[in-house]
């Protein structure tokens, strides 16, 4: 069994998703280890890796939620390749929202239909920045032209399989003709 804080590292047992204006930057991996590690709990923040400085600079000087309505999160569409949400954050500034599921880079995020850096997040999660207000988030896994093209080889070799397997059970099971069994040729009869 995994200690309850290792299971919350991994997304477990906690929130899969998760708005905060928290955050630690770091520049490597060794260095977000460290830092989830002496800040354990969802309070502290979330830990970003290789942040643009961009998106650094929006984000100083975090102030706390103010009071009043609470933050919301719909989901209104999911699939292992896709996610899409209506956010309502109550809150004058951006906020972070920390999807605790598999990081690749070739996740992609769109707010309200343009394009948004997708950030690694906890070493192994992602995260977006979101405006203040109502939006319509949506994260994609573009597979590209390797995805594709792996997809089609697999396709290929499946339909290559069951065409061998029909073969055999077809030459197999093929009714044997009554008569005579003619001898092929050997190789010096068939010179001669």
């Amino acid at each position: 069994n995994l200690p309850a804080q290792s299971l919350k590292r991994v997304g477990c047992n906690s929130e899969k998703l998760l708005l905060t204006r928290h955050f630690h930057d770091a520049e490597s991996v060794d260095e977000a280890r460290r830092l989830l590690r002496s800040k354990p709990g969802a309070h502290h923040g979330v830990v970003l890796q290789n942040v643009p400085e961009a998106l650094k600079r929006r984000m100083r000087n975090p102030t706390p939620q103010q009071p009043g309505q609470p933050n919301r999160i719909r989901v209104a569409s999911f699939s292992y390749t896709h996610l899409a949400l209506d956010l309502k954050i109550n809150n004058p500034h951006p906020m972070w929202l920390l999807y605790r599921d598999g990081y690749h880079p070739d996740w992609r995020a769109t707010a309200n239909g343009q394009p948004i850096p997708v950030i690694q997040a906890d070493i192994g999660f992602k995260a977006v920045l979101v405006e203040p207000g109502s939006s319509h988030i949506r994260f994609e896994l573009d597979r590209g032209l390797m995805g594709h093209l792996g997809t089609l080889i697999l396709i290929s070799g499946m339909s290559m399989g069951v065409a061998w397997i029909l073969w055999m059970l077809f030459s197999l099971f093929r009714p044997v003709r009554s008569g005579t069994v003619q001898k092929p040729p050997t190789l010096l009869e068939a010179v001669e």
